[in-house]
């Protein structure tokens, strides 16, 4: 069964199988410009190898969930991610999730297991983030260029729609803010 809608805010894509029924769900978790369509069709790929379900989701603010409703990121914005990570895993009664997240999704399924580890089964990460470093604001500050001077923007709006500036924004003025270098959750 694959149900797609939208709810508290969010796009959802939830796959479920009957013949995976007491399988673990893997929770996909996307990055800082990413989304559920950016993903392509990996998620399903290695949910069906795995033999696992599946949860994809838009964050708020991103792909085709709604706008943020916030005009300036705070510092904990991915722990509050997580805390709603673990709202829409006991809404959508998933008690054996494995996060997978890449980016700002994998600081996100760090931080919803290191504090809710009795609900999160496991989590798998790519490029995580732990702590502010140079090489991240490096290469945030090239995109701010390629933004301004190339088709980054055109591109990432096949996905954002109207919403891509406010996504690019969003990672870019959090990570450059001064207040931001301190951020860490070692």
């Amino acid at each position: 069964m694959e149900l797609t809608y939208k709810a508290k805010n969010m796009a959802l894509k939830v796959i479920h199988r009957n013949d995976f029924q007491n399988a673990p769900t893997l929770v996909f978790l996307h990055d800082s410009l990413g989304c559920i369509q950016l993903w392509r069709d990996f998620p399903f790929l290695l949910a069906t190898q795995s033999k696992c379900n599946l949860l994809i989701y838009d964050r708020q603010g991103y792909g085709k969930s709604s706008r943020f409703t916030e005009k300036v990121r705070e510092n904990d914005y991915m722990e509050k991610e997580a805390e709603v990570l673990i709202e829409l895993l006991k809404k959508l009664k998933i008690n054996n999730p494995i996060l997978f997240g890449h980016s700002d999704g994998g600081t996100i399924a760090l931080l919803a297991a290191a504090k809710y580890p009795k609900i999160i089964k496991g989590i798998i990460t790519e490029g995580a983030h732990v702590f502010v470093e140079e090489i991240t604001i490096k290469g945030i500050k090239e995109a701010v260029k390629s933004y301004k001077k190339t088709n980054l923007k055109e591109k990432l709006a096949k996905y954002h729609a109207e919403k891509v500036d406010d996504v690019f924004k969003a990672w870019t003025e959090t990570w450059l803010r001064e207040n931001y270098r301190t951020w860490n959750i070692e």
